[in-house]
């Protein structure tokens, strides 16, 4: 028996967005009982999602980091096995030690990065990664700092 549409609906944004699969790989044994608690207000931050955004990148500014906004990232730096920085698109490059990329990991990989600088087995597994909505992050460290 299917649920209602606007249970379906709400239970298939959760699922993308909140447990980071898609709806098809959720069983609904799985969903429904987070889907509850959050509903009680377990686990839901004071001030909701966006709140929590906001204050991490308060801190960020306060410990000197520069956000650039609606700059396209065309290609993460290595050189050798150190991530030296990044290129933007329309020409500049930005140096740092650390590149946190919130692009797909499969772009972050196989593109800004480049696979050849990184093991084939890893390759192969992120090529086959299926993605989904859910919210994603990839942290480059140069090697020096693993």
């Amino acid at each position: 028996m299917g649920f209602p549409w606007p249970v379906a609906s709400q239970m298939y944004m959760f699922s993308n967005g909140g447990l980071i699969h898609a709806k098809e790989l959720v069983a609904a044994s799985e969903a429904i009982p987070i889907y509850l608690k959050f509903r009680e207000g377990i686990a839901y931050p004071l001030g909701g999602f966006g709140r929590l955004s906001e204050t991490l990148g308060e801190r960020c500014k306060e410990l000197g980091v520069e956000f650039l906004m609606k700059t396209r990232v065309e290609k993460i730096n290595i050189k050798g096995t150190e991530v030296t920085g990044v290129s933007v698109k329309g020409g500049g490059d930005f140096e740092a030690p650390i590149v946190v990329s919130d692009a797909v990991i499969q772009a972050t990989v196989l593109k800004l990065a480049e696979e050849k600088y990184f093991d084939k087995s890893y390759v192969s597994w992120v090529k086959q990664l299926f993605q989904a909505w859910g919210l994603r992050a990839a942290i480059i460290y140069s090697a020096s700092r693993c």
